[in-house]
C-alpha cells in the first residue's frame, strides 16, 4: 500500500479542509474511487459543502455516507470506515489510524495541531514497519 503524508505549515482548520478538497479533485480526476474519512457528521457535512464550494467552476460528483445512491459515486464522505471499502484511496481527516483490505493508496493530512502531529508520528512508524510504500511532501502554499 502507498502511503502519503501531506504536511501543511500551519494549524488552521479550513486550510486543512481546503486542501483536502484539492487532493479529493485530483484524485478524482485522476480516476480513483475516494473516500474521506472525517471525525464526524458535522465534518463530513461541512466537506461536502466544500466540495461544491472550494473553487469556482470546480465539480466533483460525491454523496454523503448514508444517503441513497452515494455508494455509486466516486467520491464518498463518512464518519465511518465501511466494511468492506470499496474505495482505492482514503483521505484521512482524522487521528484515527488507517488499514484495510483492499485499499491501495491512504492519503494522511496533517497540519501543525499537537495532536495530529503526534497521530501522524505514530501512522508512520506503523506503516514503516508494515513496510508500506512511504511518501511525504511538505506542502507549502495550500
Amino acid at each position: 500500500m502507498r502511503v502519503d503524508f501531506y504536511i501543511l505549515p500551519d494549524q488552521q482548520t479550513r486550510q486543512l479542509q481546503s486542501f483536502a478538497c484539492k487532493l479529493t479533485e485530483k484524485a478524482w480526476t485522476q480516476g480513483h474511487r475516494i473516500f474521506v474519512y472525517t471525525e464526524s457528521d458535522q465534518q463530513s457535512r461541512m466537506m461536502d459543502e466544500l466540495l461544491w464550494t472550494f473553487r469556482d467552476g470546480s465539480f466533483v460528483p460525491h454523496g454523503l455516507q448514508g444517503d441513497s445512491g452515494t455508494e455509486q459515486q466516486p467520491v464518498v464522505i463518512g464518519h465511518q470506515l465501511p466494511a468492506p471499502l470499496d474505495r482505492d484511496l482514503v483521505i484521512n481527516l482524522t487521528t484515527q489510524l488507517v488499514d484495510t483490505p483492499r485499499m491501495t493508496r491512504l492519503a494522511e493530512i496533517v497540519n501543525q495541531e499537537p495532536a495530529r502531529k503526534q497521530a501522524s508520528r505514530e501512522h508512520y512508524r506503523y506503516f514503516k514497519s508494515r513496510q508500506h510504500e512511504l511518501h511525504h511532501h511538505d506542502i507549502h502554499q495550500t
